[in-house]
């Protein structure tokens, strides 16, 4: 370990030492070690380009199988799975990196503060879990497709979203990425009627309100008394103020919709071969809403 930079040490002591007094955020401590053993090909010569390159994606290629496994970790089950820093122990190459599913570690917190601190929820692992996630990692391959990337990428940054309507807006885009791709009328029906066909249930209410509530948030910078009613309302008037109403309706509605959405889309794409991304997929649907019309 002496080996070791200084720079290397402080960064890793940062992130495994307890919280003291007078730290102007809530430091949590990390529930899951997730860690991969590797063989890692250090270049003989640094200076020789070929070897650097495949030394190069070596590395690429381990920060990539961490970000997977969080990834589908976070599609198949609820909870606020986060990760800050990531290592590497090896002789004689060290590292300290950040996933594109990190978070940065003011941001990782067990809960949202309004009137009173709302639960985000723990992620919980177990077996059956565990199994699931290795089940269904390779679906993830398909996303060097840059037009599948980017409600992957809008759904990692939820996880880093400040404050609700930042998450709400994160939600929005994941959608109209999604059950919305190529679409520029009719929005809201539109996204009603494929995503309850798509996913097969009747969740056009909830997607409803939360339409209405990511409009009200871009075109009047608020939402509406009506709208927090109707929130309210479909949590069966659990919750007395309008903030936690709205916060659990994203954790207990809208987040359960889109991981759905997400996982079943990513199991067409790999499974079939004349729907690779969501505009074809949504054209798919429309025939099939059709059809089902028709009959």
């Amino acid at each position: 370990m002496h080996r070791l930079s200084q720079e290397f040490l402080i960064e890793l002591n940062e992130d495994i030492r307890r919280p003291h007094a007078g730290e102007t955020y809530t430091r949590e401590h990390a529930k899951y070690l997730l860690m991969k053993e590797c063989n890692i090909n250090y270049p003989k010569n640094i200076a020789n380009t070929e070897e650097k390159e495949q030394f190069d994606e070596e590395i690429r290629e381990i920060k990539r199988t961490f970000d997977k496994f969080i990834l589908i970790s976070r599609i198949l089950s609820s909870g606020r799975l986060q990760v800050h820093n990531g290592y590497i122990f090896s002789v004689p190459y060290y590292a300290c990196f950040q996933l594109h599913t990190s978070t940065s570690i003011e941001h990782i917190r067990p809960f949202f503060y309004s009137e009173k601190p709302l639960l985000e929820g723990y992620y919980s692992m177990n077996e059956n879990k565990f199994n699931s996630i290795i089940d269904n990692i390779h679906l993830l391959n398909v996303l060097d497709n840059l037009k599948l990337s980017i409600p992957i990428l809008y759904f990692t940054h939820c996880y880093s979203a400040t404050n609700l309507f930042d998450r709400i807006i994160k939600l929005a885009i994941i959608l109209k990425c999604t059950m919305l791709a190529n679409c520029r009328d009719e929005l809201k029906y539109r996204l009603n009627l494929r995503t309850c066909n798509f996913l097969g249930k009747n969740v056009s209410e909830e997607l409803s309100i939360f339409y209405d509530a990511r409009s009200s948030i871009v075109h009047c910078g608020d939402i509406s008394n009506e709208l927090y009613k109707k929130i309210k309302n479909i949590m069966q008037n659990k919750y007395k103020t309008n903030i936690e109403a709205l916060f659990y309706f994203l954790q207990e509605k809208i987040e359960p919709i889109i991981r759905s959405v997400l996982f079943e889309s990513l199991k067409i794409f790999n499974n079939t071969d004349k729907i690779k991304n969501y505009t074809q997929l949504n054209e798919s649907i429309d025939k099939q809403i059709i059809t089902s019309i028709s009959n």
